[in-house]
């Protein structure tokens, strides 16, 4: 009653014996008095007489305990008053409804709780619960605090029946914070025992993070491209690895600087919307993505190619494929207007959800022009201007999107910065290529349009097949399973999507060089073919494996313990289709090369057919489980027709060779990894295994004489190598001065 005497002391003088009655003492967890006159009372005890006397509450409650009923009170005239004459043993007093309904039996044992470990920004408490009730932690109440709950493994047996699913505690989950008796913290628990972990994590902490690393990438992007144009001069004499390497090497780099930034986003997107919102978002995205490729209509890969071939047709073949994206532009508008229609009326579709889509659909229209920019700089065999531009409108993405997202604008205000962002992209890609390449002119060629849309036709078929096969599971989830599952399952494919960028990134870059090796010779076409698939399994095996050890650390850095343990499980199922998935890409590509797309499209049918009936079937007994496998095979589905007319227009592909030693060499990693997993920290564990790999790679003659002069060709044409290298491979190693 007195305590608004003392503004900032929390000591305060009991101006009465009757004082020393009061339950808020003992709620206070108060264990001493000091009174300079004696007294008597069952419930304090004389511990220290001299100069002061110190009396011991006999009744304190304890830092953490447990109880069996709550009471609410939402007025707080009415939370006064019950706090004057509060039993705080028996019931807790709460500001909103609990959300679990568990059912209140006879008490079938003592409910306990003890203090395992104890710091500043944690702690930790173990509860063992017969009965379902509420843990009270008296510590203040405050913004920025989480708990989270988990099965207590040192209960060795003793665990009773829980009344919920085990299988939802068996990592970590997030459990809502109630404002307790006031001042304190409280959360429910189930009955079981349990392992409660209280961590000040507040958002302003995340924020200044997030915001440091955008800073941070800012500068490192400054730095690259001041290094660029310092060092690197584009050369007539660029032998094919050259142009490969630097056109694969630099938009690998800055696509995965890309995917880092989007990764940081993400920790912050994915804490903000919840998996409900992330759900939502992902299948506004996934929807939308179906519509990019009407309206690309395989438009990109065609410019490519042929304006790879001759440079003086990049403005006719430009001019006329931005005229046909801005008339599937106008086709598309009307289907996703149906789309949302039919899908609002059959699986009553969120007025925010619909609300994204149509922003995401408009953002469709900058953001096809700016692709068509992008794809003749792939023509031209300079890959790194659009990726250094997609970077910095990257970090123009991520910053706008945090500022939508703490206004409270959720993904709604995302979909509506991919708009701006895809303006603005189209407009820095439009001065690059003016300065670049040449001034675009609009040279429209009617005949010309129609044989890009008869071209070009089975390439969108192939991507929308391509991408149905990939994205379908999120697609029937929604409506099957519920946002919350879709949210679930895409947060395990958002460190996938970084994953791909590897293999996808590269596939382009060698996709203009074979295009002109089928023009002249297969035999180059071959080598080249079996070349990136050796490299990318190398590649892709190990990361698989690396990844479903430490999938949990991976959904936890993402998207925290909100997502555990159904994202982990997702990521460790999926993550194995990475291998096939990186196979398929480049062959993908080569029969492209061969003028074979028209065969790729029964290919995609096959494996499109296979993906739709198995989720059909499987989803509703599975759920996301069944996702994840049927992608791995529906991979193996793609692989076998695509094999099947390589073997036939190219060669056969010796497949024991090229794999036996990666997949000997990432079994001995799997040991080590599996054995020492609990003893080292993955910091320490991830590189040792990847030095074990590459030592075994090399030790099993993985790289050969046709290795080395590949690398050899990567060297700058004015330099020797050194002595011990050149010796090696005997003229391989020099170039002709220029």
């Amino acid at each position: 009653e007195h305590q608004g005497q003392l503004l900032y002391n929390r000591i305060s003088p009991l101006f009465g014996l009757q004082s020393l009655d009061s339950q808020l003492l003992d709620l206070l967890n108060v264990k001493y008095i000091l009174t300079s006159r004696a007294f008597q009372h069952p419930a304090w005890a004389l511990v220290y007489d001299a100069d002061l006397m110190v009396y011991r509450n006999l009744e304190f409650l304890p830092r953490a305990f447990v109880v069996r009923e709550a009471r609410v009170y939402t007025s707080p005239e009415e939370r006064e008053r019950e706090l004057r004459r509060i039993n705080p043993r028996a019931y807790v007093i709460l500001e909103e409804e609990p959300e679990l309904d568990l059912p209140m039996k006879d008490h079938a044992g003592e409910c306990t709780a003890s203090v395992a470990a104890y710091t500043p920004n944690e702690v930790v408490i173990e509860a063992h619960m017969p009965d379902p009730g509420f843990l009270v932690l008296l510590d203040s109440y405050f913004p920025g605090w989480k708990a989270y709950v988990s099965l207590n493994p040192s209960a060795q047996g003793r665990q009773p029946h829980s009344e919920v699913s085990t299988g939802e505690w068996e990592l970590e989950t997030e459990s809502h914070i109630y404002r307790a008796n006031g001042n304190f913290r409280a959360v429910q628990l189930p009955k079981g025992d349990w392992l409660v972990r209280f961590r000040y994590t507040p958002l302003s902490l995340k924020v200044g993070l997030y915001v440091s690393f955008i800073a941070g990438v800012v500068c490192l992007l400054l730095v690259v491209i001041a290094l660029w144009q310092r060092f690197y001069r584009q050369s007539p004499d660029q032998t094919a690895v050259q142009r490969l390497a630097k056109n694969s090497l630099s938009p690998m780099f800055l696509s995965l600087l890309n995917k880092g930034i989007d990764a940081a986003f993400a920790m912050l997107m994915l804490r903000v919307l919840g998996p409900e919102g992330a759900g939502k978002y992902a299948f506004a995205v996934v929807v939308i993505g179906y519509f990019e490729i009407l309206t690309n209509f395989g438009l990109n890969t065609l410019l490519t190619r042929e304006v790879a071939k001759d440079h003086s047709h990049a403005n006719r073949y430009l001019s006329n494929t931005a005229f046909l994206r801005l008339v599937l532009c106008g086709l598309a508008a009307f289907l996703l207007a149906l789309f949302v229609l039919t899908w609002r009326l059959a699986f009553a579709l969120p007025s925010d959800t619909i609300l994204a889509l149509l922003l995401l659909g408009v953002a469709l229209i900058p953001g096809n022009l700016a692709t068509a920019l992008s794809s003749l700089f792939n023509a031209f065999e300079q890959m790194e201007y659009p990726a250094l531009i997609t970077t910095v409108t990257t970090v123009l993405k991520v910053s706008l999107g945090a500022l939508v997202l703490l206004a409270g604008w959720s993904f709604v205000g995302l979909a509506g910065v991919s708009v701006v962002v895809n303006l603005i992209t189209l407009a820095i890609l439009l001065r690059t290529v003016r300065e670049r390449l040449l001034r675009p002119r609009m040279e429209f060629d009617r005949s010309l349009s129609r044989e890009l849309l008869y071209e070009s036709y089975p390439l969108m078929i192939n991507h929308l097949l391509a991408t149905l096969f990939f994205r379908m599971d999120v697609t029937l989830l929604q409506p099957m399973r519920g946002d919350i599952v879709v949210g679930w399952y895409t947060t395990a494919y958002k460190f996938i999507d970084g994953l791909v960028i590897v293999p996808s990134t590269f596939t382009v870059a060698l996709f203009p060089i074979i295009s002109r090796f089928a023009a002249s010779t297969r035999d180059s076409v071959i080598r080249a073919y079996l070349l990136s698939i050796k490299y990318l399994t190398m590649l892709s095996l190990p990361v698989a494996l690396l990844t479903t050890f430490y999938a949990r650390e991976v959904i936890l850095l993402f998207g925290g313990s909100e997502y555990l343990p159904h994202a982990a499980t997702a990521l460790q199922l999926l993550i194995w289709f990475f291998p096939f998935s990186c196979i398929n890409q480049v062959t993908q590509y080569v029969l492209i090369a061969i003028q074979q797309q028209r065969f790729l499209t029964r290919a995609f049918v096959i494996g499109v057919a296979f993906n739709l009936t198995a989720n059909l079937v499987f989803i509703p007994l599975y759920s996301y489980r069944a996702s994840a496998v049927i992608t791995i095979l529906s991979e193996l589905a793609l692989l076998i027709p695509f094999y099947w007319c390589v073997r036939r227009n190219l060669a056969p592909v010796p497949w024991a060779r090229l794999a036996w030693r990666p997949l000997l060499a990432t079994g001995a990693m799997a040991l080590l990894v599996g054995g020492l997993r609990r003893t080292l920290s993955l910091l320490v564990l991830i590189p040792l295994a990847g030095l074990l790999y590459l030592l075994l790679l090399v030790g099993l003659g993985a790289f050969g004489a046709e290795d080395r002069e590949i690398w050899g060709q990567l060297l700058p044409r004015n330099g020797r190598w050194p002595r011990w290298l050149a010796d090696r491979a005997p003229g391989e190693m020099e170039a002709p001065s220029p």
